[in-house]
């Protein structure tokens, strides 16, 4: 929904359903406490005007343009629009990362995993034996996930459909990550319990976390 009053802002300089660089560069401008008058004399390679962290929004911005125009390199549509400004909420980025799954784990190319294929690390090959054992656990743990989140009809299999949940970050796949990685973090005396001591002793590492800001840390990941 904001994605599409957005677009209506930023396209003016024709409102013709496409975005332009120019326009997105001056809506950002404006966005940045910018006048028209000052834009108009703004220096868009030096940037002078603009702080640090404004200058590196820019930049990230214009790598993150080429990567969202998929139909012209010069303007965006506003499907095109919302991969660009949200990528976590476009189902095109989703559906690269099935693809890029598919592509790593999937042996016999029927575009589906089965539970062998999503686990196989090559534990076997590695001479390492510390990190024979850390890869272990970790096939162990990839068993469980999916069993338990990935493979939700319990076939033994995970089509595309199951793996566009899996990779999309508003699935409790990563609420899940997130409280094991805070009880790593801030279970002192490893009870498997965290006290309210535990919690304060530890506070910036909870302010850090995701649950703080979901969907600026789902934003900040993509």
């Amino acid at each position: 929904m904001n994605n599409a009053r957005e677009f209506r802002r930023v396209d003016i300089a024709p409102a013709d359903g496409l975005i332009t660089w120019d326009e997105y560069h001056r809506f950002f401008l404006r966005e940045h406490g910018m006048t028209e008058a000052d834009i108009d004399e703004h220096d868009e390679i030096r940037h002078t005007s603009l702080n640090r962290k404004a200058r590196e929004d820019m930049m990230r911005d214009k790598a993150r343009w080429s990567e969202a125009a998929r139909t012209d390199l010069f303007t965006l549509t506003i499907d095109e629009y919302l991969s660009f400004r949200h990528p976590e909420s476009s189902v095109a980025n989703l559906l690269e990362l099935v693809d890029d799954l598919l592509r790593q784990f999937d042996q016999d190319g029927d575009d589906q995993l089965t539970l062998e294929e999503f686990s196989d690390l090559n534990v076997d090959d590695d001479e390492d034996l510390l990190r024979k054992s850390l890869i272990s656990k970790t096939l162990v743990e990839r068993r469980e996930e999916f069993k338990r989140i990935i493979d939700k009809n319990h076939d033994g299999k995970a089509d595309r459909g199951e793996l566009l949940d899996y990779v999309n970050p508003k699935t409790p796949r990563y609420a899940l990550q997130e409280a094991a990685t805070l009880f790593s973090l801030c279970d002192e005396n490893k009870d498997e319990l965290l006290t309210l001591k535990e919690m304060t002793d530890n506070a910036e590492i909870f302010l850090q976390s995701k649950m703080i800001d979901t969907a600026n840390s789902f934003h900040t990941e993509f």
